[in-house]
């Protein structure tokens, strides 16, 4: 069975993505970041598919935690076959009211996770 990385697969798109992907055969490999009962809730019914699904809790803003993802999706699943960037950041902010630390959360999460995710999927 392949397998699919879902960043951001507990909820909104993400979520819908990995539900689809497992009515394909895929197998989940569902990463989330602060929402645990939805990912928890989500890998539940990803399992009625008969396929593996295993979470991950990575906070993306913490730019050294961002590589570790694959690395840990490796060791469960051997390989990867589809990488599915769908985590995002949503500044519910004036620009003037966004911090230099909502702007860099944005950008490790927007940006780079998804850039560095790509550069070791390709490896």
């Amino acid at each position: 069975m392949p397998t699919a990385l879902v960043t951001g697969g507990a909820v909104r798109i993400g979520r819908s993505i990995a539900l689809h992907l497992a009515g394909l055969g895929y197998n989940i490999a569902l990463h989330y970041s602060s929402s645990k009962e939805s990912a928890e809730h989500t890998a539940e019914e990803l399992r009625k598919f008969d396929i593996r699904c295993k979470t991950y809790c990575v906070d993306f803003t913490n730019f050294g935690s961002i590589s570790l993802l694959m690395d840990q999706v490796l060791v469960d699943f051997n390989s990867i076959d589809l990488l599915v960037n769908s985590a995002a950041n949503f500044i519910q902010k004036n620009l003037e009211k966004t911090s230099d630390l909502e702007l860099l959360d944005t950008i490790n999460i927007n940006l780079m996770a998804p850039f560095i995710l790509m550069r070791e999927f390709k490896n």
